[in-house]
């Protein structure tokens, strides 16, 4: 095995770990937001966590976000001022407009709600130092490449370090936090459940913005797939923008991931008619696709004995405009509270659950985790956004027809 020297101690340590088969009391795949949360959370309440991720520390692309200001993520989960310490703008105005653009719906947030704008890349990093602080072990570079499994309940990961060693590890929670491509969504089934929505993020200087305000542009239409081109603005000309497409509103939902989402932002930045307008000139700095998926909300997220997905690895993203790093901190939590009063009981200790006291627990840990606030704001909104994306973009999908609809729009935001 060939080791090199910035890391050879921590290989070591690994090597030493897997000859002791030491037991964790939880093993968390992914370190955003979801995962960091719940590792956060358990590790305040003295629970043994490592968190793998397969990224490098600090090689994140450099997109921005959006974000609400909530009490409950600084009180609970993170420290008080923690969202002030991140932001780069912000901003309680904002303004939709049709597919034909001959219709606008402008509207300030109330009271002293805003959206906060924030580099991600420092927002993770800030949240990845106090989980260190609060005592998780991360470590980045690192594949999860299988889970292991005794006795029918997930118990352990196999992992690749980034020299190619390969360990093994395990635990008596195994948590699935890795976004929509997680590997342990994937290796339970659940991977095959979501729709995703692509997505085309830029960055860049657009000279024809001038107001600092949210900008959302319908797209509908003959020869246009249906979705919203967005504008978050990050001080003077400077933007986040791009195009995000609704699967729900495609005639086969299951295309989506194979759509050149940059060809189709392409021609919008081109033809759009108000779009268009605004981001004339726009010079931009960085593009890329992903994907997020806000278009159905999975219920499925203990799919085995050992394990527990949260955050986008299971839609829990809000399906109006997929905004997820609120509801992932959240659900992370929640997963982590739940988990603390079934999983790790005093009489317990750190000793593995067999497959019968898993099927016990099981009812309890769901009506916890489904009863939490934020996963019943989740359903809700999945009762009725999706819906109403489908009736909105595509039966109504002519640009003229959803210009006569718009007071439905307009009810629909006095409604949230």
């Amino acid at each position: 095995m060939s080791v090199h020297s910035d890391d050879s101690l921590f290989v070591l340590i690994l090597l030493f770990n897997s000859i002791m088969a030491p037991q964790y009391d939880a093993i968390i795949v992914g370190a955003g937001p979801a995962g960091l949360s719940a590792g956060i959370t358990l590790a305040k309440n003295g629970k043994s966590v490592l968190v793998f991720d397969k990224q490098v520390r600090g090689t994140i692309f450099p997109r921005g976000e959006t974000i609400h200001r909530l009490p409950f993520v600084e009180q609970q989960i993170l420290y008080p001022g923690f969202y002030e310490r991140q932001v780069i703008n912000h901003t309680n105005r904002r303004i939709y407009y049709s597919s034909s653009g001959k219709k606008s719906t402008a509207m300030r947030l109330k009271g002293d709600d805003e959206n906060l704008i924030f580099e991600y890349g420092s927002f993770i990093e800030a949240i990845t130092t106090y989980a260190e602080d609060s005592g998780v072990k991360i470590q980045f570079g690192t594949q999860v490449t299988d889970l292991l499994e005794e006795g029918g309940v997930v118990n352990g990961v196999k992992t690749t370090t980034k020299n190619g060693s390969s360990l093994d590890f395990t635990a008596k929670l195994i948590i699935g936090a890795g976004g929509y491509d997680c590997i342990v969504a994937n290796n339970t089934g659940v991977r095959s459940q979501l729709l995703l929505n692509p997505i085309m993020k830029v960055i860049g200087e657009a000279p024809n913005f001038v107001e600092n305000r949210l900008e959302f542009h319908f797209v509908s239409g003959v020869g246009y797939l249906p979705g919203v081109c967005f504008i978050f603005p990050r001080g003077g000309h400077r933007v986040e923008t791009g195009y995000s497409i609704f699967p729900e509103c495609l005639t086969n939902p299951s295309d989506a991931p194979y759509i050149n989402v940059a060809k189709e932002w392409e021609r919008l930045l081109q033809e759009h008619p108000t779009y268009s307008r605004v981001m004339q000139g726009l010079q931009p700095s960085f593009k890329a696709p992903s994907f997020i998926p806000f278009t159905r909300l999975l219920e499925d997220f203990i799919p085995k004995p050992g394990v527990i997905l949260v955050g986008d690895a299971v839609s829990q993203v809000e399906p109006m405009g997929g905004s997820g790093i609120n509801a992932a901190l959240e659900m992370g939590y929640y997963v982590a509270q739940a988990s603390l009063t079934e999983l790790f009981l005093p009489s317990q200790g750190i000793a593995q659950l067999d497959s019968s006291l898993w099927k016990t627990i099981l009812p309890r840990l769901l009506m916890k985790i489904r009863g939490s606030p934020r996963f019943k704001k989740l359903q809700k909104q999945y009762m009725i956004i999706p819906k109403f994306k489908r009736w909105f973009f595509k039966q109504n999908g002519n640009p003229a027809k959803m210009d006569h609809r718009w007071w439905a729009f307009n009810l629909l935001l006095k409604l949230r």
